[in-house]
């Protein structure tokens, strides 16, 4: 049983740009009665000087290396810690920059619509595959060559299939070690994981307003 309606995870190298602005805006969710966890991946622990950040560091067991375009295991990890230690509704991604563009009560509204959906915004790969090594896609069908902004929203029954398919069939699990290994491969792997699991069932966040902005 899902414990929070959401559980917001930040994948960051520093402190948050705009602290502020989501502390405010997590109160409010709060005030509104909105159950929601806060879990944070920092590679660099030493680069964090919120005392407010800190408290939701994940262990140090689930840090994964991050470098520019190499993301992908902190951010399965991160998910992973998540999904059992703060089970939700709804799992959203951010980066230090992120931070939101609606009110707490368009959030609710939002997610009281669509909460057992996913929201990623895909698009056939804008590279050439056969061209540019990226998340090894040339090594997959064509129909696999897909592309996304790793901001989503991932609703609880699709990500923990994402999270747990692979160590149990070995097919998605050939796709998940051949795209782990390819650069910027957390800009394809969630479209290609949910093309496999529900032929991308939820479409695109379209449907949806923003939750936040990259400046």
């Amino acid at each position: 049983m899902n414990c929070n309606d959401a559980t917001f995870c930040f994948l960051v190298t520093r402190d948050l740009s705009k602290e502020h602005i989501w502390r405010e805006w997590f109160e409010g969710l709060t005030r509104l009665q909105f159950k929601c966890a806060i879990v944070v991946h920092c590679s660099h622990k030493d680069a964090i000087r919120s005392e407010w950040l800190k408290q939701h560091l994940i262990p140090d067991e689930c840090t994964r290396d991050t470098a520019w375009g190499w993301l992908l295991n902190a951010m399965m990890s991160l998910y992973a810690h998540a999904i059992d230690a703060c089970p939700a509704a709804w799992y959203t991604l951010h980066s230090e920059t992120c931070v939101p563009i609606v009110s707490p009560e368009k959030f609710i509204d939002n997610f009281n619509r669509y909460k057992q959906h996913t929201f990623v915004s895909y698009c056939p790969a804008w590279w050439n595959p056969l061209k540019v090594n990226r998340a090894n896609l040339h090594l997959l069908p064509p129909h696999m060559h897909l592309a996304h902004p790793q901001w989503c929203i991932f609703c609880h029954e699709d990500l923990h299939q994402m999270i747990h398919l692979p160590k149990t069939d070995e097919r998605i699990n050939a796709v998940l070690q051949t795209v782990t290994q390819g650069h910027t491969a957390d800009e394809s792997y969630a479209a290609i994981m949910l093309l496999i699991i529900n032929n991308l069932k939820n479409k695109t966040a379209h449907d949806i307003g923003g939750l936040e902005t990259i400046p």
